[in-house]
């Protein structure tokens, strides 16, 4: 990766676990896209074949305040629930896009839940 050249924002993801109880752990990585990485390298490589994603806006930014990941997680799996969908434990969050409106930051995040196969 270039330092300098390559955008690194686009390249960060945060992975959370989780069980029925709540978060366990929380860790950022920088990852590459699957096309940009030669054979020879790869140290560790994600694949989910079935996935809840959705895009949101995160909390903070609406209110200042907010922590947006339970809110934004316990819906995100009420609905998976009610579609029938297990979830396996871990989610993958992505920044997508940082912007600003009337001097406010606004950001929008990615994410991934992977589910269990039928």
């Amino acid at each position: 990766m270039d330092m300098i050249k390559d955008d690194i924002l686009s390249k960060i993801m945060r992975k959370f676990t989780f069980d029925e109880n709540g978060f366990l752990d929380s860790k950022m990585y920088i990852v590459e896209k699957h096309e940009t990485i030669h054979k020879e390298n790869i140290e560790c490589y994600l694949q989910y074949s079935k996935c809840i994603y959705t895009i949101i806006e995160d909390g903070r930014y609406q209110n200042g305040n907010s922590d947006i990941k339970y809110k934004v997680f316990e819906s995100t799996l009420e609905w998976g629930n009610e579609q029938g969908l297990k979830p396996i434990g871990v989610a993958f969050v992505n920044t997508r896009l940082i912007t600003y409106l009337d001097n406010k930051e606004r950001a929008f995040l990615e994410i991934y839940v992977p589910v269990e196969e039928e």
